[in-house]
């Protein structure tokens, strides 16, 4: 027979729980009833409003707010409308009412500034009237320093007055003594210098005319033109003066007149006749001309640069060509001017290629392997032939002392910094005093400015 236990512990289990549900359900039942009772509740379809706790106790308050709030508000009607009657009764005021008072206000005004400016006045008036009487008498005083400072003013300035007219007058007479004495003093100084150039110039080698270079072989008088018998292999260059000289009919050494180069061939020149001295003594063929500062060669005188150092072994390129009358085998110098006067000779260089404006030469008798783009080449110089000048003083006539100086080395002649005795030529400028007495000292030839510039294109 089988044990009915499990079905026991079945049904005990289950008639446990539905009491414990029913009195979850009776408990959740009774805490929403006190939920309500606290805190209150909605109305529903079914069921009305539950008030709270606090609502009930809350309720006769709001009942007497209430009636507090229709109090005041049946006070502020009442106050509007008597505001409103104020305002009828103010505007019910006549023109006539406000302007009396207005009257009334100002006359009590009069009188009160009447009382007032007459107790002031009453007061008062001996004191300002001693206060002004101080300061009357302090301005009498300043009025009496002040008169007296502008007449002892007037006084100085009628003094200053007085002598700046005569300072004025005074001004022109010593300007006048002034340039009396500086023209009398200058006069005597260039008098004193002209007499001591003249001394020295006399006692000195002074420069009196150039050699014989050449001969005139044509000569027109009428058009005034001639040829000489140097050309272009004697170093002749356009632009060229030459002095013409010749014995006159005493037999005394003269030059006759000038000569300019204007065209050239090989051996002859042609150009006009710039200058006659004397118009009884004519330029005629067998004259000779003559130049200071012509060197004679037997080649044309070239002078140009390098242009390319580098053309090959112990070969360069230089800027002169078959135009400048450059042969084959023509030999020049490379060189560079040591401050612009004398020739340092780095070697020597040969003609074995020609162009029109160029050739390329070889190098021979090298000195200074050193060669440079920009080095100059140019005729070989016979130094015996070159001569030193020193410039002394100022020039002003036609060239500065630099555009002399660059004339001269053209030529192919040295410009020396310092007058020493192996100086050929002295050019003595104006103010040159001092070297001019030096040069006599040393025995060196005194060329005068004029006597340079006869030979200066």
């Amino acid at each position: 027979m089988k044990s009915n236990i499990p079905m026991y512990s079945t049904i005990v289990f289950g008639v446990t729980s539905v009491g414990l549900i029913l009195m979850s359900v009776l408990s959740f039942k009774e805490l929403e009833k006190y939920n309500n009772q606290i805190h209150g509740a909605p109305a529903t379809e079914k069921k009305p409003a539950i008030l709270s706790i606090e609502e009930k106790e809350l309720e006769p308050l709001r009942e007497n707010i209430a009636m507090i709030a229709k109090a005041r508000d049946e006070m502020e009607e009442k106050f509007r409308e008597e505001h409103r009657l104020a305002n009828v009764y103010i505007n019910n005021l006549t023109l006539k009412q406000i302007a009396h008072d207005h009257t009334i206000m100002y006359v009590k005004k009069w009188a009160l500034e009447a009382k007032l400016y007459q107790k002031n006045h009453t007061n008062t008036s001996e004191e300002k009237k001693k206060e002004i009487a101080d300061y009357q008498s302090i301005v009498d005083v300043n009025n009496q320093y002040i008169a007296r400072d502008n007449a002892s003013y007037e006084e100085k300035k009628l003094i200053i007055q007085k002598e700046r007219k005569e300072i004025a007058d005074e001004v022109p007479l010593i300007e006048k003594r002034m340039t009396f004495e500086s023209n009398r003093i200058a006069t005597k100084v260039a008098r004193a210098r002209d007499n001591l150039k003249k001394y020295v110039l006399k006692s000195a080698s002074v420069y009196k005319r150039a050699p014989y270079n050449g001969q005139i072989i044509k000569a027109d008088p009428v058009l005034r033109t001639a040829v000489i018998n140097l050309g272009r292999k004697d170093g002749i260059r356009r632009g060229m003066l030459f002095d013409i000289i010749n014995e006159n009919s005493l037999k005394q050494v003269v030059v006759k007149g000038r000569f300019k180069v204007n065209d050239l061939t090989a051996t002859t020149a042609s150009g006009y006749i710039i200058e006659l001295n004397d118009i009884n003594n004519p330029i005629i063929e067998s004259d000779n001309v003559g130049n200071p500062f012509y060197i004679r060669y037997n080649v044309p005188i070239i002078e140009g640069v390098v242009l390319n150092e580098h053309l090959g072994p112990s070969k360069i390129l230089i800027s002169r060509g078959k135009s400048h009358n450059i042969v084959i085998g023509t030999v020049l110098e490379v060189f560079k001017l040591n401050q612009g006067t004398d020739r340092i000779v780095k070697a020597d260089c040969k003609v074995i290629e020609l162009k029109q404006n160029t050739s390329i030469c070889a190098l021979l008798n090298v000195r200074d392997h050193s060669i440079f783009k920009m080095d100059k080449v140019g005729t070989k110089i016979d130094k015996g032939k070159v001569k030193t000048f020193f410039l002394g003083g100022e020039f002003r006539k036609k060239f500065n002392k630099e555009v002399i100086k660059r004339k001269i080395i053209k030529f192919g002649h040295q410009v020396v910094d310092e007058l020493t005795a192996t100086t050929n030529y002295f050019v003595a400028g104006s103010n040159a005093d001092d070297p001019i007495q030096k040069a006599h000292a040393l025995n060196v030839t005194v060329m005068e400015e004029d006597s340079l510039l006869r030979y200066l294109d």
